[in-house]
C-alpha cells in the first residue's frame, strides 16, 4: 500500500480519500493471502464475479467449506446471486468495523 501512495502521491488521511474502498479491500485480501500461506491452511484463494458484474471479493475453499467474504469499508451486503448459487457457502461481511 506504501508503494502505490506513492505512486499516486497521495498520504491524504484515509477517512479523505475517493480510494478508501479499494485500499480496504486490497488490505484485507493480501493479509488474508499472507494468514492462509503462513499457516500453510488448506485453503484456495479466489473471488467470485458474474459476467452481469455480480461478485464476492473473497472466497475460500477447500473439499469440505466454501466461505464467501464481501469486504466494504463502510457497510454492504453478499450477493444474491452468490447466496442463490451456493446455499451451503459460509458468507462474512468484513468492513472498518469488525475487522479487528
Amino acid at each position: 500500500m506504501g508503494i502505490r501512495n506513492s505512486l499516486t502521491n497521495n498520504f491524504d488521511n484515509l477517512k479523505s480519500r475517493m480510494d478508501v474502498g479499494a485500499m480496504f479491500e486490497n488490505f484485507v485480501i493480501n493479509e488474508v493471502k499472507k494468514e492462509v500461506d503462513y499457516l500453510d491452511l488448506d485453503y484456495n484463494v479466489n473471488y467470485w464475479r458474474l459476467k452481469s458484474a455480480s461478485e464476492v471479493d473473497l472466497i475460500l475453499s477447500n473439499a469440505s467449506e466454501l466461505v464467501g467474504v464481501e469486504i466494504k469499508y463502510s457497510g454492504g451486503t453478499i450477493s444474491r446471486a452468490f447466496r442463490n448459487r451456493y446455499p451451503h457457502a459460509k458468507l462474512h461481511l468484513t468492513t472498518h468495523e469488525n475487522i479487528m
